[in-house]
């Protein structure tokens, strides 16, 4: 009995923290940039909300929007990916998804290799709506743990 309850347990250990890591994310069905989930974009001397997602197969971009407010020179963007995996993080204008450019050159964009956290910084215009794009590559491991996403601006 005592190596029944033992196997019982360690099975019951090793399950929940997988089922809660491999989840799909709250967020989804944020798969295309209309589906976009909506950020909080704090001003001065605010801490904003962190996002955590994650990416369940490929590919899976995740889309989220955030509205620049007035009168600030700088936007940040952070992401903290879930691994040493590779990781697309790009923020673009809203505007130019839905005038269906051919090509969309990002406001901001990184390419994340290395497992430390990834910050973008660029000048916002006042009131518009951006699109934070974080995507995985072909070459990952799916599915992935959780990713944060986080917007603030700044003088």
């Amino acid at each position: 009995m005592k190596k029944l309850v033992a196997l019982l347990l360690s099975v019951v250990l090793f399950t929940i923290p997988a089922t809660t890591i491999f989840a799909q994310d709250a967020y989804e069905d944020n798969d295309f940039w209309y589906y976009a989930r909506p950020m909080v974009n704090p001003g001065i001397g605010q801490t904003g909300q962190a996002y955590f997602g994650n990416f369940h197969d490929n590919p899976d971009p995740d889309y989220f929007y955030f509205v620049s407010s007035p009168n600030y020179n700088q936007q940040f963007v952070l992401f903290m990916p879930p691994d040493d995996q590779d990781y697309i993080f790009a923020v673009y204008k809203q505007s130019d998804f839905a005038a269906g450019l051919p090509v969309i050159s990002p406001v901001a964009y990184k390419f994340v290799t290395d497992g430390q956290l990834a910050v973008l910084s660029f000048k916002p215009q006042p009131g518009t709506v951006y699109l934070v794009l974080v995507q995985g590559t072909n070459y990952n491991t799916y599915p992935t743990g959780n990713y944060m996403l986080l917007a603030y601006q700044d003088y």
